[in-house]
């Protein structure tokens, strides 16, 4: 892009970017979010090296189930910054352009935020592990292994043979209900997550209708549509990006009627 200057774009994250202590409270909720998680899994009961290494699987399973959630659910509070005037002409008066700081907004409330979902997850399994060893000293047993396990999308190995289709199935719906959380938050500056949800309950029906006939089907129904929908998703997606950093630079005006409203 030629609007984009890397020293520009650095002085943008290094604005919307918390402070330390912010960074670690941040990584605070999250550890502590997954510690409860963990701990919920396996309880204080029967703590057998086989419970708690089928605990810290559990633990591995339930943050590929909540972390993309968390993930779309922080991209509607990509730019509610604007939504104050003071935050709002701070990021306006920054000597970038209106690329730069969309990037940047991008960045921190996506990139950044996964990157914090994960290090805390991975202290909640270090902390975990380290408690049940001290009541138990059997084994240090966390989910770190399965972690990494998934990192590498091993687990879409299908018979030593990478199976691409599964693994589309499973980021083509993300990607694209993250871009629609990033379109209702360029537009919206509050409560974007309200109407974001909008599209995602509407697809829900449509989705279980896919897995109860694909169930009865023996997986037929994803071997027809999952090649389709992996196209149509992702075309949708960069659809919804690019309509989103096309609106944010008319969006930004702090007392626009609509903002005022929204």
């Amino acid at each position: 892009m030629k609007n984009v200057s890397l020293s520009r774009l650095w002085k943008v994250l290094c604005w919307l970017m918390p402070g330390r202590v912010g960074q670690l409270i941040i990584i605070g909720v999250f550890t502590v979010m997954f510690m409860a998680f963990h701990l919920f899994d396996v309880g204080f009961t029967d703590l057998s090296e086989e419970v708690l290494a089928k605990g810290a699987h559990d633990a591995v399973d339930s943050f590929w189930s909540i972390a993309p959630n968390l993930w779309c659910i922080g991209a509607c509070m990509m730019f509610a910054r604007l939504a104050e005037r003071q935050t709002a002409f701070g990021l306006l008066m920054l000597p970038a352009t209106m690329q730069e700081k969309f990037i940047a907004c991008f960045l921190v409330y996506s990139i950044g935020q996964l990157f914090a979902m994960l290090i805390g997850f991975i202290v909640a399994e270090v902390l975990c592990g380290c408690l049940y060893y001290a009541m138990v000293p059997t084994a240090f047993i966390t989910g770190l292994p399965d972690l990494w396990h998934h990192l590498l999308l091993r687990t879409y190995y299908v018979d030593g043979h990478f199976d691409l289709l599964l693994l589309l199935d499973d980021l083509c719906p993300l990607l694209w209900w993250h871009s629609i959380c990033v379109l209702f938050a360029s537009i919206i500056r509050r409560n974007a997550l309200l109407y974001a949800m909008v599209p995602l309950l509407l697809l829900f029906p449509l989705m279980w209708l896919r897995d109860r006939f694909a169930t009865e089907l023996a997986g037929g129904l994803y071997d027809t549509w999952t090649l389709p929908l992996s196209v149509i998703l992702p075309v949708l997606a960069v659809i919804h990006y690019v309509v989103a950093y096309r609106l944010f630079p008319s969006r930004t005006l702090v007392g626009h009627k609509h903002l005022a409203i929204l």
